[in-house]
Parts: C-alpha cells; structure tokens; sequence
C-alpha cells in the first residue's frame, strides 16, 4: 500500500518489509521459516521517539484493542513498547470473549483493562494520547491517533504483520528514542524448557468459513509423531473448549511444542516463547504467522493461496491447499526447530 509505505518511510522506520525479506532467505530444506532467532532479527526493526524519558507525563496512554485471542496478543509488543519508554499504559477492550482481559492481566506493562460498552465515553482529557489499533473501537476523543490502514483489504495489501502495523503507528506519532520491537507477552506466562510433550491444536470451529483452516491430515500426523516418540513428554491433542483462557494458556505453556493452523492457541502459545509450528494455506503468512522467538511456519503450495479477503475464499468447495502439506513436511519441521530449540538452551 503506497500510503503505508511512504508513512514508514517519511518517518525514519527501518523498513519492515527489507527485515521481512531478509528473515525469508533463511528458507531451509524443508520449505519452512523459522524465528528461533526472531529477538535478533527484531533487533534490526528499530523505532524512535521524540518524547525523553524524563519528560513522560503521568497520565498515560490508551490503547484500544480489538477482536480475537491473535489479534489481542499482536498488541502487546507496541503496549510493551509504549510502557518501556516511560509511559502507564490502559488498555480499551472490545472483545466478543469475556475472558480475553485475562490475556493482558496481570502484566506490569498494562495499568488498568478498561472493557468497551457502547454509550460509554472517554474522557480525552484522562490521556497524552490514544492509540486506536486496526481492530479497536473509535473513541471519539481528539487525540486519538487512527491505525494506519482501515480496512481489511488495506492490511492484507500492507505486507505487514499485525505487529509491524501497530509499531508503525507508534512510530508515525514518535520519532527519536531508539528501541528495538518487543517480543508479546500473555498475561504474566511464560514458557520454561524443555515442556512436557507435544501438543496438537486441531479442534473445529462454529465458522465454517474457519474450519478452512484445519489440517484434514491431523491424525496421520498425530500417528508418525507418535511412532517415531519424538518427545519424551509423548503427544496430546490440545482439547477443543478453550474459554476459560487462562487455564488454556497454562496448558500451551507446559507443551515442549505447538502444533496447529491458523488459530488463537497457536498464537497465544508463540507469544509465550512455546516452540510453534504453523500450518497455513488460505491465509496470510506475512499478516498473520505466529509471532515469537521460536515459532516457524509451513504452507501449502497452491498458487490459488492465500486467498482469506477474496471472493475465492467465499467460492471455494475443495480446499485442497491445506492438503498439499504433507505430514512428513511437518514431522521434518518439528525435528528441526525441536533441535534448534535445544541447541540454543
């Protein structure tokens, strides 16, 4: 998108997208991507300021933060961000899941979970600033700052990750001190090596648009991983009821790996440092692979995909990109970031 771009540019940002494709060369036999190494190639994506940390204020900053358990989480390394440069930080949720604060508190980078009910102001005179993110709720205020895209075909179009869009927005209002991205965060859990067991996300989904995304070969691959007893800790699936979400992430915390499609575990359990290995065909691995420090991702190989935003993805009978990944691709991927995950411990 021109004007994306050229906001990145205007304001000094090192251009997302050149780290994208530095990150993408990496590409090893096995037709996967890994970010075992993400905290240095973050490293490279450097933001600036104008503020001194001296000269901070005191009332804060609002975030309004929107939609799914991913969508959620992708907004933590900004809130992280905005928190290490001095600032308190409130989050505006508008989630459809009543549980999903839990994925924000406790954390020292957020002051207060403030949830949205519609005919509830804002008062513009509580903040510094409010950031609304692409999946937030319009508070009206005038200092508000809008997200850089506003529709859906816009940040498909981006070649950004939902986390490189918020940063940017920082970045649009800010310019001078120098931090490198953040790695997310969920709540106050962390993963702690080795784990116990592999664990596999595969549960279907009320949204028959959604249950596109499932891998039909989940039980091949189950049984391979299991015959070849790859982890000590054995293999489970991750159960389906997820609503209680704390206690869901606990579970992901605990696995020695994540195994799965594009869906909300994945992403809670990439967050948290979990080892993951996402499966995507119809939708977007640049706006939407599970972003942490040892997270890959595979895809299918169809040049029909990714096509979540299209009229294909309504059309579409025969989803045949999610069975073009082959089981042996994955058990080959699981192998290879199981060893780089116990080289670099």
């Amino acid at each position: 998108m021109t004007i994306l771009r050229k906001s990145i540019s205007e304001y000094n940002v090192t251009r997302p997208a050149t780290v994208l494709r530095s990150i993408f060369a990496c590409i090893d036999k096995l037709g996967i991507i890994t970010y075992i190494k993400l905290s240095q190639d973050c490293s490279k994506l450097m933001l600036k300021k104008k503020a001194n940390t001296n000269t901070v204020s005191k009332k804060g900053i609002l975030v309004t933060v929107g939609s799914g358990y991913g969508n959620i989480v992708w907004t933590t390394p900004m809130i992280r961000y905005l928190s290490k440069v001095g600032y308190e930080v409130d989050v505006y949720l508008n989630s459809p899941y009543e549980d999903s604060h839990q994925l924000l508190k406790p954390n020292k980078c957020v002051r207060e979970v403030i949830p949205y009910v519609p005919g509830i102001e804002i008062n513009d005179n509580s903040y510094d600033l409010i950031f609304r993110t692409f999946w937030g709720v319009a508070t009206g205020c005038k200092n508000e700052v809008e997200p850089l895209v506003n529709d859906f075909n816009s940040l498909l179009s981006s070649g950004l990750h939902e986390v490189e869009i918020h940063l940017a927005q920082v970045e649009k209002e800010f310019s001078g001190l120098v931090f490198p991205i953040p790695h997310p965060f969920v709540s106050d859990i962390k993963w702690e090596y080795p784990g116990e067991g592999l664990l596999i996300v595969n549960h279907k989904s009320e949204n028959k648009f959604w249950e596109r995304r499932r891998y039909p070969w989940m039980e091949t691959l189950f049984n391979l991983l299991r015959e070849l007893n790859i982890d000590n800790g054995g293999i489970r699936y991750f159960p389906g009821d997820y609503r209680n979400i704390r206690a869901a992430c606990k579970a992901l915390s605990k696995a020695s790996m994540v195994i799965g499609h594009d869906c909300g575990p994945i992403h809670l359990a990439s967050a948290m440092g979990v080892p993951t290995v996402g499966l995507f065909a119809p939708t977007s691995t640049i706006k939407a692979r599970p972003w942490g420090r040892n997270a890959c991702f595979l895809v299918g190989n169809m040049t029909c995909q990714p096509c979540h935003g299209t009229k294909a993805w309504e059309n579409c009978t025969d989803w045949v990109c999610m069975r073009s990944i082959k089981p042996q691709r994955i058990v080959d991927a699981v192998i290879s970031l199981r060893n780089k995950v116990v080289m670099a411990h």
